[in-house]
């Protein structure tokens, strides 16, 4: 299968069934910073599905039993979701704008990251930093919660 067929495919099962989180880690008493990063998650029956998405994307499939059925969890993280993310971008229709942000996110976190290094691994995120992120956060999760009743030009037409 071609890359371009496999990202098409991808994008289609990422906007009917899963989701992209900025998870906020919990935080070690060692750690001088919160931990964010950018996360995609699809979860469905078929556990066909998420094996291909793993061969395919990487990430990681886990089993949860939900009453006598399975339900098959497919997570990547960090730069592997942003990677995917990247992929499937130009063809989701209904989650481009939620796409667009995390991959915002994770360029300017990284981007940040690599100003921090010091002799003894990252020193401290400034408060405007941490703030961006959560803001973010927030931002996203609101992205998600926008309905989109109908696709016009190409394009989800968002209501709240």
């Amino acid at each position: 299968m071609k890359k371009e067929l496999k990202s098409a495919y991808a994008a289609g099962i990422f906007d009917g069934e899963g989701y992209v989180d900025i998870y906020k880690a919990t935080q070690s008493k060692a750690s001088k910073n919160p931990s964010f990063m950018l996360r995609v998650v699809i979860s469905q029956k078929d556990g066909k599905v998420m094996n291909w998405l793993q061969k395919n994307f990487g990430g990681y499939v886990h089993r949860y039993r939900r009453n006598s059925n399975y339900i098959y969890r497919w997570d990547i993280r960090s730069q592997a979701a942003f990677n995917f993310l990247t992929q499937i971008l130009p063809f989701s229709l209904i989650k481009k704008a939620q796409i667009q942000l995390a991959l915002d996110f994770e360029e300017k976190k990284g981007k940040y990251l690599e100003t921090l290094k010091g002799f003894r691994g990252f020193r401290t995120l400034t408060q405007d930093e941490i703030y961006w992120r959560l803001k973010t956060k927030e931002h996203l999760k609101r992205l998600k919660k926008e309905y989109s009743p109908y696709i016009k030009n190409g394009a989800a037409a968002t209501t709240k």
